[in-house]
């Protein structure tokens, strides 16, 4: 075996760093903090309430909102000429002219 810088033999199997750092396990990796339910449960609370709260704004109030806010829900615009353009970019049409 040959031996490192700092007198001690060297392994491949030895770790680089020694274990006794705080936050890691023994495979020289740092384990996550332990979970806490209750901050778990409020972070998934709130990202729900956000997500229905966008759904009620979306849905509730399309009447509202502006023609670009419609394309998300399908709807086609008031102006003839964004509808054009938004139908067009979905299917586009291919039109091939020949003249002789």
């Amino acid at each position: 075996m040959a031996s490192n810088g700092a007198g001690g033999s060297s392994d491949e199997r030895s770790p680089l760093l020694s274990n006794d750092e705080e936050g890691q396990n023994g495979h020289g990796e740092h384990s996550a903090p332990p979970a806490n339910p209750k901050t778990r449960g409020t972070v998934w609370g709130l990202l729900t309430l956000a997500f229905i709260a966008a759904l009620v704004v979306l849905i509730g109030f399309e009447h509202k909102l502006g023609d670009s806010f419609k394309a998300w829900l399908g709807i086609l615009p008031k102006d003839p000429m964004r509808a054009a353009y938004m139908i067009m970019d979905k299917a586009p049409v291919i039109v091939s002219l020949s003249f002789r």
